[in-house]
């Protein structure tokens, strides 16, 4: 009889800790994918080469923060596979895309539906479903 009283109390620990791992699981995150048309181009101009261009680029992302430009740029330029360089490791100032630099009084920017919002750079600036991205090189001139 006591043997019965001790296997059912570690039977009922064992179950009791098995609850508790499985309580303790964190849920998991979202993923979201949106689709937003892309276009990479060495300069502001129409007649300027295209460095990459899809119109139904799909990024898939975690969480619920909508992703950056520059977010949507990186993976945009893995999947054609531009070499992207940064300014330094905070990732805020694009250098190269591909095989063009920035050059003295050049810089990488971005049209967001055709609109260019110098108050919100790409590192800032959300993108959503449906948008149309431009990156291009723009000079200060």
């Amino acid at each position: 009889m006591k043997l019965y009283r001790v296997m059912a109390l570690v039977l009922a620990i064992l179950m009791v800790g098995c609850v508790m791992v499985a309580c303790n699981k964190e849920p998991e995150e979202t993923k979201t994918t949106i689709k937003v048309a892309f276009t990479i181009k060495d300069g502001p101009d129409k007649d300027s080469k295209i460095l990459a261009q899809d119109a139904e680029y799909s990024y898939t992302y975690k969480g619920d923060a909508a992703p950056t430009i520059t977010e949507v740029l990186i993976d945009v330029c893995e999947f054609y596979e531009l070499d992207i360089e940064f300014q330094d490791d905070t990732q805020q100032v694009v250098k190269k895309i591909g095989s063009k630099t920035a050059g003295k009084g050049e810089y990488w920017t971005y049209a967001l539906n055709g609109v260019n919002d110098l108050d919100n750079p790409m590192y800032v600036q959300t993108v959503a479903d449906g948008d149309t991205i431009v990156v291009y090189l723009a000079s200060l001139d």
